[in-house]
């Protein structure tokens, strides 16, 4: 009405005037039919859409259960819903288990999330995953954990993958069918799985006790046998086997992500009006009936709370821990989480033990450590036990050189004297009543390679000393160590009290249940020691405390005398009289040396300035023999006897400082022979036990204190072995030195000449075109020490003025590219033996030692490593009344080849170096 009329009639005549066109009613069909053919594609793309054609049938979930112990109870399979949610237009995913907990899309968050009961994925969800519009749920990302504080946690690990991508997808691997009826892959002879992915799992498996720290129990049986029905098919939890113990009611099932050791009685309680429960009450539970009830219902662990003491470490989908079976997992103790019930590990009580299987093959279960399997049955071939080889010999007190590599941590410290523990099986270092040491150390931590390399280490923890009523300071302390150098024996002079200690593995433990005392306070008790094996170290066995022969220097009635006591069995007994001194020692401030000889037979020390006493111990110490210096034209003097040798021949020092060795078999009476030994102004000198070598030590002009070392020739005089060794000018000799038993290693202490508290000890040893070289480290040492070493120089105790006293080793000898080989030769007390040992060329000639030398006769080589050399023992001549006491025990060689010798025995180790 705005317009006016003559407007409104001219758009009137526009409007109604018709005009003509070709073809118009075709062009509208084309239109129509395109149309329909747009409308008709969306419809079937619809339909598709709605009945779920391009999302995933099914999908496989692993989930966590760190932050939720109950989440890993929901791994599984989840099966799209036919028709998807009308809210979100998403089809929903139920747990094919319990058909409750389900995975849903939520408009709200836009986010797909996972939920256990309600119909709202948006509301009491469990977990989500990253924001997204997708409508195939294994495209989603980020999953996390809603937790009670309303914040949302990283839920790490999380597996999600599509099962069934389409209805024509086979998800079976291995050639596995799937059956839409079972729902299930139809696996082929040898595979087993939800996808087919496993080979058959183990028949019987067994808890490993090998660790000595587990502890089997009742309610946790050691053997299980896979549970089957009566069509001999594998019965199944979670898509994986359950295993039984055939005696108890014991089960072991898993749970989602781990297994559990829970009970079929437990299982059973779930379906209590179940019909193979009322139709067995009373009766036993066998495979079959546990195989019926387990097949007739769904066990969906969250729900069914099964107790259980025991779980394992996860088993995730894709994760190298993915196995069928509970086969070398961890096992923990469990308690039942206060928020879901379902039981979870404490994973600070780790048991000691794990599954193996019973029946091994060479595939899936082969033999531990290489060993072969024989109709599957494990062949142990390298010391290992158990059904499956799998106990390896650790912490038994032998050395296995197989696993005395980096990755079996050098067997346990079996095969180092600081780290070895006996056993019940094996005393360390020892093959079977012979010592052989620990030639095969190899741990850093108790080795080193290389004679140049710092290498004295404690063989065992330190003693502690004890301390004067009153005192700060401990006590000063003598020390004399055995033979083999297990046994040691303090003197404390200061407080009168004497002790006795044995070298159990890597602890001094002290013998008896009390000390020795002196007679009297002040009498000076220990200040002078001795100690001999009776009847030779190596042929009694030192699993318990050896007898042993002490003599302890002290004062009593104003007398010097020498007590002498044996320990047998389990005490102190006191051995004859006293050997009374003429000389009053303690009154002049002289210290005088005495000691055993052969075995502890005799003893020798000097009674007065001329006369130096042989006594026998066996026969109430009387003298068997006195060597009167003056009428072998020695010049003696107080303190001028200096040693013995093993068969009782003595090296004096006579009052110009010159050296005399007096040879003879003295005890049966026979006219001594004397020898005065090169070098002159001798200040202290030593004999070896075998009495080839001595070591001196003089001042020089300039203050140096210097050592010499004389060796015995062959059918000849003495003569100096190898140059002197000049010490630094700032330090003392402290007049303390041992030798080992041939007197190619020896041990001295010093002390700084301005601080004499300061102090140390120094090792040297020789080697043929190496001369005198010391021996690992400058060792500190405090004040006045007193050091000792054992015969074969492996192990050296220092006791000073700390608290404590110290054992210290160098071991191996060899060079880091050489082998290290030990030849003994035991012979009993009727026996001489001259025996020669040839290897590589060269040649090693016995020293013709006489009957009566009971003793262990040790030869040392160095081979390179990866030569098995041969070592042939060619026997001269043999005289014995007891030849069973005769054997030649061979360390780590190939092949030994040996002359006759009447009645010996032989035993030769593996060449594994």
């Amino acid at each position: 009405g705005i317009a006016g009329t003559s407007i409104q009639s001219g758009c009137r005549k526009v409007s109604d005037t018709s005009y003509y066109t070709e073809g118009s009613f075709q062009r509208r069909w084309s239109l129509v039919s395109v149309f329909a053919i747009v409308l008709g594609g969306w419809i079937w793309i619809f339909v598709l859409q709605q009945t779920g054609k391009f999302v995933s049938d099914s999908v496989e979930i692993q989930f966590d259960d760190v932050l939720d112990s109950g989440l890993g109870t929901f791994s599984g399979l989840y099966d799209r819903t036919s028709v998807p949610n009308k809210e979100s237009g998403r089809f929903h995913y139920f747990e094919r288990l319990s058909d409750i907990a389900y995975f849903g899309y939520c408009r709200k968050i836009e986010a797909w999330t996972f939920s256990i009961g309600g119909n709202d994925p948006c509301e009491g969800y469990v977990a989500l995953s990253a924001k997204t519009e997708t409508y195939e749920i294994t495209d989603t990302t980020l999953w996390q954990v809603s937790t009670r504080l309303d914040r949302e946690v990283p839920l790490e690990p999380f597996y999600m993958e599509c099962f069934i991508c389409d209805d024509e997808e086979n998800p079976c691997q291995n050639g596995g069918k799937y059956s839409s009826k079972s729902k299930k892959c139809q696996c082929p002879e040898g595979k087993f799985g939800r996808r087919c992915e496993f080979d058959s799992p183990c028949e019987i498996m067994s808890l490993d006790t090998s660790d000595s720290d587990f502890v089997p129990a009742p309610e946790f049986p050691l053997d299980y046998h896979i549970v089957r029905n009566d069509e001999g098919q594998i019965v199944t939890i979670y898509d994986k086997p359950v295993y039984a113990d055939p005696f108890t009611e014991v089960i072991i099932v898993y749970g989602g992500r781990r297994w559990f050791v829970t009970s079929s009685l437990a299982l059973f309680s779930l379906f209590p009006n179940s019909t193979v429960v009322l139709d067995n009450v009373g009766n036993g539970i066998t495979d079959s009936i546990l195989a019926e009830y387990v097949e007739n219902h769904q066990f969906q662990f969250f729900y069914s709370k099964l107790p259980s003491s025991v779980t394992t470490s996860p088993s995730d989908i894709g994760s190298p821990t993915d196995s069928a079976t509970p086969i070398d997992l961890a096992l923990f103790r469990t308690e039942n989480s206060p928020i879901t019930g379902v039981p979870e590990p404490i994973l600070s009580q780790r048991i000691a033990t794990q599954f193996n299987c019973m029946i091994c093959d060479e595939l899936n279960y082969p033999c531990m450590f290489g060993n072969p399997c024989v109709d599957g049955v494990c062949v142990c071939e390298d010391g290992t036990t158990g059904r499956n080889c799998q106990v390896v010999p650790f912490e038994n007190g032998h050395c296995d050189t197989d696993f005395n590599v980096f990755e079996f941590s050098y067997d346990r410290g079996d095969c180092c004297r600081a780290s070895c523990d006996s056993t019940s099986e094996f005393f360390c270092g020892y093959e079977g009543r012979v010592e052989v040491g620990f030639p095969n150390c190899e741990d850093s931590s108790y080795a080193c390679r290389g004679e140049d390399e710092t290498c004295w280490r404690s063989s065992a923890a330190n003693f502690t000393l004890p301390k004067p009523r009153g005192a700060f300071k401990p006590a000063s302390a003598n020390i004399k160590l055995s033979s083999n150098g297990r046994v040691a024996l303090l003197g404390y002079p200061e407080i009168d009290e004497v002790q006795l200690l044995d070298q159990i593995d890597s602890s001094w433990t002290r013998r008896g249940d009390f000390d020795l005392f002196g007679p009297s306070r002040g009498s000076k008790f220990g200040s002078g020691l001795a100690i001999s094996t009776v009847g030779g170290s190596i042929l009694d066995f030192v699993s318990s405390p050896v007898d042993v022969r002490i003599a302890i220097a002290t004062i009593q009635g104003g007398t010097d005398v020498v007590r002498l006591y044996d320990w047998t069995f389990d005490h102190f007994e006191q051995l004859g009289p006293d050997v009374t001194l003429a000389a009053p020692y303690s009154a002049s401030g002289i210290s005088y040396y005495f000691d055993f000889f052969d075995s502890g037979r005799y003893m020798a020390v000097q009674l007065d300035p001329q006369n130096i006493g042989l006594f026998d111990t066996e026969n109430a110490n009387s003298i068997s023999a006195s060597i009167v210096c003056q009428d072998l034209g020695i010049p003696c003097q107080m303190g001028s006897f200096v040693s013995v040798s093993e068969i009782g021949e003595l090296l004096v020092l006579g009052t110009s400082g010159d050296v005399y060795h007096v040879t003879g078999n003295l005890v049966n009476g026979v006219t001594p022979s004397v020898e005065r030994l090169p070098g002159q102004s001798v200040g202290w000198a030593m004999l070896s036990r075998d009495g080839l070598l001595a070591a001196t030590t003089r001042v020089d002009g300039s203050g140096v204190s210097v050592i010499r070392f004389l060796a015995r020739q062959e059918n000849g005089p003495w003569g100096f072995l190898g140059d002197e060794i000049e010490e630094d000018l700032d330090l003392d000799f402290t007049g303390t030195g041992v030798l080992s038993e041939d007197g190619y290693t020896s041990g001295f202490a010093f002390c700084d000449k301005v601080n004499q508290e300061e102090c140390f000890v120094k090792v040297y040893r020789y080697a043929d075109g190496r001369g005198w070289f010391q021996l690992g480290d400058t060792i500190a040492a405090k004040s006045s020490p007193s050091i000792s070493m054992s015969y074969d120089a492996s192990a050296l105790s220092v006791a000073d003025a700390s608290d404590s006293f110290r054992t210290l080793y160098f071991s191996p000898r060899c060079a880091s590219d050489e082998s290290y080989y030990r030849v003994f030769i035991i012979v009993g007390a009727d026996q001489s033996i001259d025996w020669t040992l040839e290897s590589n060329g060269s040649t090693l000639t016995s020293p013709n030692y006489p009957t009566g030398y009971r003793r262990k006769i040790l030869e040392e080589i160095c081979l390179p490593r990866g030569i098995c050399s041969n070592l042939n023992v060619v026997s001269n001549s043999v005289q014995s009344s007891d030849e069973s006491l005769l054997s030649v025990i061979v360390d780590d060689v190939e092949q030994l080849n040996v002359a006759p010798i009447a009645n010996a025995t032989y035993a030769v180790g593996d060449c594994t170096n």
